[in-house]
């Protein structure tokens, strides 16, 4: 891989330290950190690396016949096996010999058995403590079989023991990052970068993180110095990897955080051309178009995404939304059509189900609109849509007491949009109004957009590190979601009569 001149990135990193939101730091002089070796990476590349490794783990052990079998037909394999029988009978004869230890280890991570490898590096941790190495690639092999939650557990020890390990910082920017934490993915890739100044890999994670955080508004430009300062941090990336999909795609959507579609659409499609087969391109692709005013072109890549992609809600549903606007005279059925398959393919999802609603109402298909709005209702029973529509649907129905009651629950609704929407507009001018982040992640909580509720107890507590309401925040917050984790893992009662 090529290198730039780190003192390219270095900038485009300062501007994102001067555009995020400002945090605590240790005060340490500036050291050089030893790479770890191959084996504690695992492909750990920017975000998707481990998540390939261990796709990639699972299908060879699954393709792989019997050893023996492997041995005969690869010599490279059966070498390796020899080399591993022979660490084994050394580190038995000896063993304290650390150094054996990792040897066998990197072996094992080349036959693709992690597991094996983690119980060398557990070892390696018990004769020395002091080996970052070996905590990192403890927290990797986790991260590589996609236990976030405990690779995050293992990351956060490493940086506690080692706060100079960039390796430590990126694999927890990277763990976070995808548990959807985006604000404190962006601050550990800020650390990751601290001691790893010039790594093009901490300044992607660092980038992607900031404009993910960014997007979670529904005002996106509420960031837009953050948006500004990630692309320029991916486009000196781009130096880098000049022919990477997702920098590309990344750029796109951060040009469209700052409702600039048309250049965002130059990213998208040099991204659409590189990463073909992704959905989420062609999603904010079809935005861009549409935006734009382009809609033939938005309908085309949505009528491709649903080739590629048949069993996938959202490419049903991007069709569903454009097809209104195609012009043609069955234009009407085919939305109704491509919004049903999107609500069987994706039954809970709110936004989709009361497209299909309203598909159902432009085609005066009353009853069926009113089981679907009810649908939405219970899903989200936060949105004013719905209510209104099923009021028009009774009043309609001649049931002017049920329609007089929705109409009253969509009132309701409509001014609680509202006054979120006021105090979304608050913050844009008073970022550093803790009370108001208060109010506003209380009220993204009692939503159920945990995410952004997340962010905003976050931003207060960079505010004022001690408030209590924040932390009661976030502590609800976690218990919430480890309910939804145990609910989700508990096995299904069966039905009994």
């Amino acid at each position: 891989m090529r290198d730039l001149p780190s003192t390219k990135l270095n900038k485009a990193s300062a501007e994102l330290d001067k555009a995020a939101p400002k945090t605590a730091r240790t005060d340490s002089k500036s050291a050089s950190v030893r790479r770890a070796p191959g084996l504690v990476a695992l492909l750990v590349l920017a975000l998707g690396g481990a998540w390939w490794f261990r796709q990639h783990f699972l299908t060879v052990n699954r393709l792989l016949p019997a050893a023996p079998d492997v041995a005969a037909i690869d010599p490279k394999l059966r070498a390796l096996g020899k080399r591993s029988l022979e660490l084994q009978a050394a580190i038995a004869k000896s063993p304290q010999d650390v150094k054996k230890r990792w040897a066998l280890a990197d072996v094992y991570q080349k036959l693709h058995q992690p597991q094996l490898a983690a119980e060398q590096l557990k070892a390696i941790i018990a004769l020395d403590p002091k080996s970052a190495e070996a905590h990192v690639g403890l927290a990797n092999i986790e991260l590589a079989f996609g236990r976030v939650r405990q690779a995050e557990a293992q990351y956060r020890d490493a940086a506690r023991r080692f706060p100079k390990s960039a390796d430590a910082w990126q694999g927890l920017a990277t763990t976070l990052y995808h548990q959807r934490k985006y604000l404190e993915a962006s601050e550990a890739g800020r650390e990751a970068f601290r001691w790893r100044p010039g790594d093009a890999n901490v300044l992607y994670i660092r980038g992607v993180s900031s404009i993910e955080m960014a997007m979670q508004y529904s005002n996106s430009q509420r960031h837009a110095d953050i948006l500004r300062a990630a692309q320029t941090g991916l486009k000196q990336v781009l130096g880098v990897w000049p022919d990477k999909g997702d920098i590309f795609y990344r750029l796109g959507r951060a040009h469209m955080g700052l409702k600039e579609p048309k250049s965002a659409i130059k990213y998208l499609r040099r991204a659409k051309e590189l990463v073909p087969e992704r959905l989420d391109v062609d999603r904010q692709l079809i935005e861009a178009l549409s935006v734009s005013g382009n809609r033939p072109a938005a309908l085309k890549v949505a009528e491709e995404a649903v080739q590629r992609h048949p069993q996938s809600a959202f490419s049903h549903d991007l069709l569903g939304q454009l097809l209104p606007y195609s012009g043609k005279p069955d234009a009407a059925e085919r939305a109704y059509e491509a919004f049903k398959k999107a609500a069987e393919l994706a039954p809970n999802d709110p936004d989709i189900r009361q497209r299909f609603a309203t598909a159902c109402m432009n085609l005066q298909k009353l009853d069926e609109a009113q089981v679907e709005y009810e649908r939405v209702v219970q899903l989200d029973p936060h949105l004013p849509y719905p209510y209104q529509q099923l009021a028009k649907i009774y009043r309609r129905k001649g049931q002017s007491e049920r329609a007089a009651q929705f109409t009253r629950l969509a009132t309701g609704m409509s001014f609680n949009e509202q006054q979120l929407r006021t105090l979304e507009t608050a913050i844009e001018s008073q970022p550093r109004n803790v009370p108001l982040h208060l109010v506003l992640a209380d009220r993204y909580r009692e939503l159920g957009w945990d995410d952004l509720a997340r962010t905003e107890y976050l931003l207060t507590l960079r505010l004022d590190a001690k408030n209590k309401r924040a932390r009661a925040g976030l502590a609800a917050l976690e218990k919430t979601q480890s309910r939804e984790r145990t609910q989700a893992q508990a096995p299904s009662q069966p039905v009994t009569k």
